[in-house]
């Protein structure tokens, strides 16, 4: 699995799913999980509770070699998310797409090579106990950014529209 971790600034802000560039590696046809973990003071990413959204991976959403296609994996429902406003105990976000431990499908997601300077990224893989953990402040950014709509920003039509906006992918914020 792949992720970013968020902090939000805005007032009502939600969540509403999440954009993600997948490798070219992927396999086709298969179930990947979307989990948008809530982290509250004096918890980790490994106590932290989440929600799920399953996603069927389609041949649609693979990249051609040189290509890079936004896919949009909305929530099955929104999520309301608290305000960081500067003290100790607003939740951080984690946002991550993953596939089934036991899985033989693999998953890959297009990264930004050596651009994680704040340690927001994190990949879930197999330790050295032999048990999959979250190893956070990885040296790439992977592409899995989190949709908000917030009061300020109105996205309209947001399902059908992000194919069509060419959505650009940048550095978390």
């Amino acid at each position: 699995g792949y992720g970013n971790f968020y902090t939000i600034t805005n007032p009502g802000s939600v969540a509403k799913g999440v954009v993600v560039r997948l490798g070219a590696l992927t396999d086709e046809e298969f179930e990947a999980e979307v989990r948008l973990y809530t982290i509250l003071a004096g918890e980790t990413l490994a106590d932290a509770s989440f929600f799920s959204t399953f996603y069927e991976i389609e041949a649609d959403d693979i990249p051609n070699a040189g290509q890079q296609v936004n896919v949009y994996i909305p929530f099955d429902d929104e999520v309301d998310l608290e305000v960081w406003n500067g003290d100790d105990f607003a939740p951080t976000y984690f946002v991550a797409i993953m596939n089934d431990q036991e899985s033989q499908d693999l998953l890959t997601v297009l990264a930004q090579d050596r651009s994680d300077t704040d340690n927001s990224s994190g990949r879930y893989q197999l330790s050295g106990a032999q048990t999959y953990v979250w190893f956070t402040g990885q040296p790439e950014s992977p592409y899995v950014r989190l949709v908000i709509d917030d009061e300020c920003n109105e996205l309209v039509g947001l399902e059908d529209e992000v194919n069509e906006l060419n959505v650009e992918l940048g550095q978390n914020i």
